[in-house]
């Protein structure tokens, strides 16, 4: 179990190649051979529930992650606004879940990610991500901070990540603004109404 403080941002479409050179402007040093990390996560849909997210990582590992408490507004640098969010986030590392998503009626999304992390020059505990997704054909892309430890502490980690984060890189080329500031829950939850039926249990694989 853990407490981790999160700032999210999605967009819809391919990252542009600005952002690619902004988001990896502290790795020119070391070749970039793509993604740090290529997966497909299963997320449970949960009809009218943008708070309480559950997702099958990788096959083998089910997580559950709870907001706590409301979104907090937050400025970074002007320009820059998201909402705040603190969540507590449970894993079950075990091979036995394996399947889960196909055995269960409730419906399942699959999500493919390519992910890449930086925490160089960043507090410890804090990483800025940039991941691209594939959402039933669909691409889209999205950009977080986020701070892991104690709850008390977790929003002021997360206001230190953020400001070395931005100090270092400069404004994004693109804007970060509320209207785009969600968690994956609610991101999930809002685009269940603008895309074809998820796949149940029982379903996968069939008619292909």
């Amino acid at each position: 179990m853990i407490f981790s403080a999160e700032t999210r941002w999605f967009f819809s479409g391919r990252v542009p190649h600005e952002i690619d050179d902004w988001f990896l402007a502290g790795r020119r040093r070391v070749p970039h051979r793509g993604a740090d990390e290529a997966r497909v996560d299963h997320y449970l849909v949960s009809p009218g529930c943008d708070r309480v997210g559950v997702k099958l990582r990788n096959e083998v590992l089910l997580e559950i992650k709870t907001a706590i408490g409301n979104p907090q507004r937050l400025t970074l640098v002007p320009g820059i606004e998201g909402y705040l969010e603190t969540f507590l986030k449970w894993s079950c590392p075990d091979r036995s879940v394996a399947g889960i998503e196909s055995a269960d009626p409730r419906p399942w999304v699959p999500v493919r990610k390519n992910r890449s992390l930086l925490t160089a020059s960043l507090p410890a505990g804090c990483h800025a991500e940039l991941t691209r997704i594939e959402l039933t054909g669909a691409l889209h892309w999205t950009f977080a901070l986020e701070a892991i430890g104690p709850v008390e502490h977790a929003h002021a980690l997360l206001l230190e990540c953020g400001n070395r984060f931005f100090e270092l890189r400069g404004t994004p080329p693109l804007a970060l603004t509320l209207e785009r500031s969600l968690s994956y829950a609610a991101w999930l939850a809002g685009s269940a109404a603008r895309r074809p039926p998820p796949i149940h249990g029982g379903e996968r694989g069939q008619g292909r």
